[in-house]
């Protein structure tokens, strides 16, 4: 039970923090989501950063849970990434659509990397 409110703290704090940021980057730009790359860099370090810390045993298993499956569960956007990259190629911006996946995924990599980095 202690597990289960430990991601579902995380989660919430994790899905209240998506919202501020989003809501935050709103005027960026209209035609490219930068709000939903963002988070998605950012949870991506973050999962990276916890995961070189549980495996090193710097980090509780509680931790991990708390950032990896609450925090980073409910901050981080795939499926709006998803939604958003259709909806760039449904509204035939094939470039845009092609950059978003490019973007969030080399930078998600390399965000994660470089979290994990950090930890050695």
């Amino acid at each position: 039970m202690r597990n289960i409110a430990l991601v579902a703290l995380g989660g919430a704090l994790g899905s209240v923090a998506r919202y501020l940021i989003t809501a935050a980057m709103a005027g960026v730009s209209v035609k490219f989501p930068f709000g939903t790359a963002l988070i998605n860099i950012l949870g991506s370090f973050i999962i990276g950063v916890m995961y070189g810390l549980s495996r090193s045993g710097s980090s509780s298993e509680a931790a991990a849970l708390f950032w990896m499956a609450g925090v980073c569960g409910g901050f981080t956007t795939f499926s709006a990434f998803s939604l958003q990259t259709l909806q760039l190629f449904q509204q035939n911006q094939p470039g845009l659509a092609f950059l978003n996946v490019l973007f969030s995924c080399a930078l998600c990599v390399a965000a994660t990397w470089g979290g994990l980095m950090l930890t050695k």
